[in-house]
């Protein structure tokens, strides 16, 4: 466990419980499957727990723009857990949690047409923080979001955007409306 707040010096941690995701994703067009999740749960600026995964996407090709841009490659998933073998754990990881995500509409649908393929519950019971829906960080981007911070990004890996996220949701104190 580490504390955001002394790393960051936050006045005022959120004191929600709240999970940070980010996906990175491949596949062909209409396809796109999930290679990669990172969760950061915090409790009041302490980040309490972490999961990051490659996901063996189960595709047969992998866009080629998509793993250039995150550097995940088919060959890198196959030896892993399935959405469905690993999604028990997610949703464990989520639950009685608020969800903050840079892209909601992107992070939300994928996870949705991820547990539909396989027939799973999907997270209905999170309340979902969209970065986007804030005047603040309107640009969408997350890294023009975090530029002006002290935080330093990885950009497209979902360790690094997950905790971005949550370095932002405990800044400006983002709730769920």
């Amino acid at each position: 466990m580490f504390s955001l707040a002394g790393i960051f010096n936050f006045t005022k941690p959120n004191p929600q419980t709240i999970v940070a995701i980010d996906l990175e994703t491949a596949g062909s067009l209409g396809n796109s499957a999930i290679v990669e999740i990172s969760c950061v749960k915090s409790v009041s600026g302490v980040v309490t727990e972490e999961l990051t995964t490659l996901v063996n996407g189960e595709v047969s090709e992998f866009n080629q723009f998509a793993a250039n841009v995150h550097n995940i490659f088919i060959e890198d998933t196959l030896e892993h857990k399935t959405w469905k073998e690993i999604y028990p754990e997610i949703e464990l990881f989520f639950k009685d949690a608020d969800m903050i995500v840079s892209f909601g509409s992107f992070d939300k649908s994928t996870i949705d047409k991820a547990c539909s393929r396989y027939q799973l519950r999907t997270l209905t019971d999170n309340r979902w923080i969209d970065l986007r829906t804030y005047e603040e960080y309107s640009s969408g981007s997350l890294a023009v979001n975090l530029s002006e911070t002290e935080f330093v990004l990885r950009h497209h890996h979902a360790g690094s955007d997950s905790r971005g996220a949550l370095f932002l949701a405990h800044l400006h104190q983002l709730t769920c409306p």
